[in-house]
């Protein structure tokens, strides 16, 4: 299984630098590739931006739950449109590449997120 990697610090010994990981797996399925990884490290607000290098839109509407977790509480476009998972009243539609969204969610998680393909 695929873990995300939690970065917990850095640290230098005799002049050779450390980044030092903690390895979380995933809160929901690994999606079949292609697919992007949103990690939260704890409960809050995130902005969070959709690679550039992904060549569609994701439709939310069409994401099978089982890769959403529970912990994302709710997806906002420019504090207008809103995507919250299990609502059909969610006004936004798809994650459109380099764009730039606020993700809630009620504590830590890992979003890997399929991109179709």
């Amino acid at each position: 299984m695929k873990t995300g990697k939690i970065l917990l610090g850095a640290a230098a010994i005799g002049g050779v630098g450390f980044l030092i990981y903690k390895l979380r797996k995933p809160s929901n399925p690994i999606p079949p590739e292609p697919y992007f990884i949103w990690d939260f490290p704890n409960d809050g607000v995130f902005a969070r931006q959709v690679p550039s290098t992904v060549t569609a839109e994701i439709v939310l509407a069409e994401l099978d739950p089982v890769y959403i977790p529970g912990e994302v509480s709710v997806v906002w476009y420019m504090n207008e449109l809103w995507f919250r998972p299990g609502w059909p009243e969610s006004t936004l539609e798809s994650l459109v590449p380099g764009e730039t969204y606020t993700v809630v969610v009620s504590g830590a998680c890992v979003w890997n997120i399929p991109v179709g393909g």
